[in-house]
């Protein structure tokens, strides 16, 4: 191999070497690009790309992404080093050198791609806060909506006060007008018939009597009867002790396999909630009806009241069963 080749790598590296050699002018454009000094090299052999891969045992794309600097093509650093250095030593670049120059392009890729992920990173925080702070806006402006109309509804149902007019003062203002008011003291209230009264001025206070005698009756009206009270006492008492007397029901479960199972009884309260495994059997006593579900019923034999049950009938496609156990 010639010796430029040799010359420009050296040269690509230290000021140094180009100090030595006064005659070898660098390519600034070239200088940081370790790419672009093997494909100079190689185009000073007269060597084509394929020609390269050939030698290297490797595609001719590897090459060219090589020279073209396209690291991405290559699974890890390693193997682009492995290749880098066969390429240097068949086109007799300093080997040592030109790996250096390509593990300073490697180290500022990666700090570009950790700059790019970093402003990644950032802008989906910021998404996220935004988000974030939309939610919490979308909340506050639904508790203020909520608030204001039902304080609107409170208003409209609150009832209003009528004042209620006395009846005191409307009585005095009448009767300021009469002469036996003014005669007569303002502490006798009584209804009592006065004897010495005519007959004319005796029937007002009977009126009065017989309207607060009206106002008795009334008032006693709206008092419950004993009877009827008896009554119903009688009757939630049967309703308790039938109840009471009710008979309970047995219900057992033996299972084949994997099924999911749920049983809820008459007061509408879960008593099983789990998986059931081949072998498990499951036996309960109480009021019924009874609320079955099952995740397979192929896996599973029920008896109600010592009766097996038939689950068919209640077997949806994909071997899910619900059903009720009633008595009778």
């Amino acid at each position: 191999m010639p010796e430029s080749s040799q010359d420009l790598s050296n040269a690509s590296i230290s000021d140094k070497d180009t100090n030595e050699n006064p005659g070898f002018v660098a390519d600034p454009t070239i200088d940081s690009h370790p790419g672009r000094i093997l494909r100079a090299a190689r185009d000073e052999l007269n060597y084509s790309a394929e020609q390269i891969a050939q030698e290297l045992h490797l595609r001719p794309s590897v090459v060219l992404a090589m020279e073209e600097e396209q690291y991405t093509e290559f699974s890890s650093d390693v193997f682009l080093k492995g290749y880098f250095r066969s390429y240097c030593r068949l086109v007799n670049l300093h080997e040592e050198r030109m790996v250096e120059l390509l593990d300073v392009q490697l180290k500022l890729r990666q700090k570009d791609y950790d700059d790019a992920e970093l402003v990644l990173k950032k802008g989906r925080q910021f998404k996220k806060r935004k988000k974030a702070l939309l939610a919490l806006i979308l909340v506050l402006v639904i508790l203020g909506a909520s608030a204001f109309i039902l304080s609107i509804f409170y208003q409209e149902s609150a009832p209003i006060s009528k004042p209620v007019p006395s009846l005191n003062t409307s009585t005095e203002s009448a009767d300021d007008f009469s002469p036996n008011n003014i005669k007569a003291p303002e502490s006798d209230l009584s209804f009592k018939k006065p004897k010495n009264l005519s007959s004319t001025e005796a029937t007002i206070p009977l009126e009065s009597e017989a309207a607060l005698e009206v106002a008795k009756k009334k008032i006693t009206v709206s008092e419950p009867k004993k009877n009827e009270i008896e009554e119903k006492l009688e009757i939630s008492d049967v309703s308790t002790v039938s109840q009471m007397s009710a008979e309970p029901s047995m219900f057992e479960a033996t299972f084949s396999g994997d099924c999911w199972f749920k049983f809820v009884d008459a007061n509408q309260k879960t008593i099983f909630a789990a998986l059931k495994h081949a072998g498990d059997h499951v036996s309960y006593s109480g009021l019924a009806p009874f609320k079955v579900v099952l995740g397979d019923a192929s896996k599973v034999n029920l008896t109600f009241e010592g009766k097996s049950i038939n689950l068919r009938s209640h077997t949806a496609r994909n071997g899910r069963a619900q059903l009720t156990l009633r008595k009778g």
